[in-house]
């Protein structure tokens, strides 16, 4: 299944930053869901009182927000990124029939193995 995380750029006056806000796996269209509520409800600073949210879809995999707050305007855009590419390996799935025996075509585990071999 693929793998995703919600990245939240926000410029913090001093240049851009980036963030991430959330890591998951699951299908795109599940990850296309979650990407649209994170951009509608998440709080980026707990300090702000926020009065009005604006979302605004960018393309399917990003959304403008404007926050107003109490001091001024936040501008942020949310993210969705897949992982394409990892220097680390997943640990491998073991195969098995649907009865969750080993596939005939694998060799046995030795917990399959009878007890007096």
């Amino acid at each position: 299944m693929p793998h995703w995380v919600i990245v939240v750029d926000h410029d913090r006056g001093e240049g851009e930053s980036l963030a991430p806000v959330a890591r998951f796996d699951g299908t795109r269209e599940e990850a296309r869901r979650r990407l649209y509520e994170t951009a509608c409800t998440h709080r980026f600073s707990t300090s702000l009182r926020e009065r009005r949210r604006e979302v605004f879809r960018q393309d399917d995999d990003a959304y403008y927000v404007e926050i107003r707050g109490a001091l001024g305007t936040y501008r942020l855009r949310y993210c969705l990124a897949e992982r394409v590419w990892s220097s680390e390996e997943p640990p491998p799935v073991p195969r098995s029939t649907s009865a969750g025996l080993p596939d005939p075509g694998e060799p046995a585990p030795r917990y399959w193995s009878a007890p007096d071999q």
